[in-house]
């Protein structure tokens, strides 16, 4: 399983009729062309902007796969992920608990909890509908 943290910096696009947003940080397990991401919004603004009292919070707990994971599900394209068309689906909600772990116990036990996220959703057919198939995983957790 391969493991990258990906962080997007923040912006300020007010001058061209856009929002601002601070630094997102996102935490990837990935392998043969899928992948569990894990999305924390840090509210890290651009030097000038000021919010106060805002923390990071748990944005997005989510799966990037190549292949359908329930019936109707619709596709995006170009996704990084699975190197093309991505059937994805996430959680905000779901987040909150991925971000305790990181909290409490640190970023190795992250990485177990989305090892494991991984193994649910594509090893042991825990699609949204419960109909995905089951397929075997060549990795180790």
């Amino acid at each position: 399983m391969e493991h990258v943290i990906e962080f997007d910096a923040a912006y300020d696009q007010r001058d061209k009729g856009g929002g601002i947003h601070g630094v997102t940080i996102r935490f990837v397990a990935k392998e043969d062309n899928k992948a569990i991401t894990f999305v924390i919004y840090t509210h890290w603004m651009l030097p000038g902007i000021d919010f106060p009292g805002w923390e990071p919070m748990p944005a997005d707990l989510g799966y990037h796969s190549p292949r359908p994971m329930y019936e109707g599900q619709t596709s995006l394209e170009d996704c990084p992920y699975t190197g093309g068309v991505c059937y994805y689906d996430g959680t905000s909600l779901g987040a909150q608990e991925p971000f305790d772990i990181l909290r409490r116990d640190g970023l190795e036990s992250l990485w177990k909890y989305l090892d494991e996220t991984y193994e649910d959703r594509f090893c042991r057919g825990g699609g949204v509908s419960g109909k995905v198939r089951t397929q075997r995983c060549h990795h180790k957790l």
